[in-house]
């Protein structure tokens, strides 16, 4: 069964986390952060969402954001979520080795 589309609405305030599968962590060192934060500015070059703050932990992040056009906020998250996937499994030498988040994020008007 096909999940339910998210109500997103242009200009929008969203609170958006995701935790690591297990509550596993997801950033073991300053560099991991740092890395993170390069992918989310990335993102904002790539899809019109306005980051406003941020929180990362070990295990988790939040970030709120403003998505200009509804549809940007998935595509934004999507493409952060793919690509730090891809980006820890090749810096820690896990290809394969099963899933880095719990599930889909998580976002909140």
């Amino acid at each position: 069964m096909p999940r339910v589309a998210r109500a997103v609405i242009d200009g929008g305030y969203y609170h958006a986390l995701n935790r690591g599968n297990a509550r596993a962590d997801l950033f073991h060192k300053p560099g991991d952060f740092e890395a993170f934060l390069r992918i989310i500015a990335e993102a904002q070059s790539r899809y019109p969402v306005d980051l406003l703050a941020w929180c990362l932990m070990t295990n988790h992040w939040h970030l709120v954001l403003r998505p200009r056009k509804a549809a940007a906020l998935a595509e934004f998250m999507r493409w952060v979520g793919v690509t730090h996937v891809r980006r820890h499994q090749e810096h820690y030498h896990q290809r394969g080795g099963g899933h880095l988040y719990q599930g889909r994020f998580k976002s909140f008007l």
